[in-house]
C-alpha cells in the first residue's frame, strides 16, 4: 500500500513499501529507493516519498492477446529489479486470447526479483487459443489433416501468483475432426467429399474443404471466446443413383475446455449412414493453467480446462 501523504515517514516505513525488513539498512540514495520516490538524482529527502507506492496498477481495457505480465510491469515504469507489487485488472467485457496453441493467453513470465508480488483480478474473459477444425476426408483416405488440433492454455504461472476470478478463466476448445467421404451407394457416381470441422472454443478457425459437386469450397464455422463452432454438414448433394448423397458432417469445436468432437460417416439414402474411409478425431481440450502450484487461488469463479 502507499506510504502516507502527511505526518512523519521513517526509514522504516521505506523498507516496507519495498517489501523489506523493517530494520534492514537502507539509503535514500539506494537505487530502489530513489525510483519509488520518482527522483532518478538529486537532491532526495523523506518528504520525497509522500504518497508513493511501490505497486505498479495495469489495467487491462480493452481486448489483448498475450498479455506477458513482467513486460507490461517494466512497460509501466519497473525498473525490472526491484521488488515490487503488480496489480493487475481485467476489466469486465474485456477479452484476454492468444495468436497461437503455442502460447498461452496471460504467462507471468519468469526471472522476478525475490519479494515480488502479482496479483491478478479477471472480471472479463481469459481464453487459451482454440484448436482449429480438421479438414474433411477427399482423397479416400484418413490423413492427419483431418484431426482437430489441440486447445492451447489460458494461464502459464511461472511465478507465485495470486489470481482473483470473478468471471471465465478457459483453455481453448480442442478443433472438430473431418466428415468421412461417402461413395454413391447406388454404384451410378463418385458420392460427395466429406465435411471440413469447427473451430475450438478460443477462437479456433474452421478448416475449409473441396466438395465434389456444388458450391466448392466449404468453411466450418470458427470458435468465438467461449464456445466451439457447431458441426458442419453442408447439405451439397453428390447423389445421382442415390438420390441423396451426402458427405459426413465436420464435428464440432470444443467448448472451453474441451475437446473437439470427431467428424461422421457420410449418407446415402440407398444404404444408409455408413463409413467409407475413416473419420478426423477431435482435438483435445486446452489447459485452464499450466503451473497452477504457483497459483493462489482467492476466488475460483469459472474456470475451464485441467489445472496443471
Amino acid at each position: 500500500m502507499a506510504l502516507r501523504s502527511t505526518g512523519a515517514i521513517s526509514m522504516a516505513d521505506i523498507n516496507l513499501e519495498l517489501s523489506k525488513a523493517a530494520a534492514a539498512v537502507i539509503s535514500l540514495n539506494d537505487s530502489n529507493a530513489r525510483t519509488l520516490a520518482a527522483i532518478a538524482s538529486g537532491a532526495i529527502s523523506l518528504a520525497s516519498f509522500y504518497g508513493k507506492s511501490s505497486a505498479i496498477t495495469i489495467a487491462v481495457v480493452s481486448n489483448v492477446q498475450n498479455l506477458n505480465i513482467k513486460s507490461a510491469a517494466i512497460a509501466a515504469g519497473w525498473n525490472g529489479t526491484s521488488p515490487i507489487t503488480v496489480n493487475v485488472t481485467v476489466n469486465s467485457g474485456v477479452i484476454v486470447s492468444s495468436a497461437s496453441t503455442g502460447s498461452p493467453a496471460v504467462t507471468t513470465d519468469t526471472g522476478w526479483p525475490a519479494g515480488c508480488v502479482i496479483n491478478l483480478t479477471n472480471n472479463g474473459i481469459i481464453c487459451g487459443k482454440g484448436g482449429n477444425g480438421g479438414v474433411g476426408n477427399t482423397t479416400w483416405a484418413v490423413t492427419e489433416s483431418m484431426n482437430g488440433t489441440a486447445g492451447g492454455v489460458a494461464i502459464s504461472a511461472l511465478q507465485a501468483i495470486v489470481i482473483t476470478n470473478n468471471n471465465i478463466i478457459g483453455g481453448g476448445g480442442g478443433g472438430g475432426g473431418g466428415g468421412d467421404v461417402n461413395n454413391d451407394g447406388g454404384g451410378c457416381c463418385g458420392g460427395q467429399a466429406g465435411n471440413p470441422g469447427s473451430g475450438g472454443a478460443g477462437f479456433g478457425i474452421g478448416a475449409t474443404s473441396e466438395q465434389w459437386s456444388g458450391p466448392s469450397p466449404v468453411t466450418a464455422p470458427s470458435g468465438t471466446a467461449t464456445s466451439g463452432g457447431a458441426a458442419y454438414q453442408s447439405n451439397i448433394n453428390g447423389g445421382c443413383c442415390c438420390t441423396v448423397n451426402y458427405g459426413g458432417a465436420g464435428g464440432a469445436g470444443g467448448g472451453l475446455g474441451a475437446a473437439g468432437s470427431s467428424g461422421s460417416p457420410g449418407y446415402d439414402n440407398c444404404i444408409g449412414t455408413h463409413l467409407v474411409s475413416g473419420v478426423g478425431s477431435g482435438g483435445a481440450a486446452g489447459a485452464c493453467t499450466q503451473g497452477n502450484a504457483n497459483i493462489t487461488w482467492v476466488a475460483p469463479g469459472n474456470r475451464y480446462g485441467a489445472l496443471n
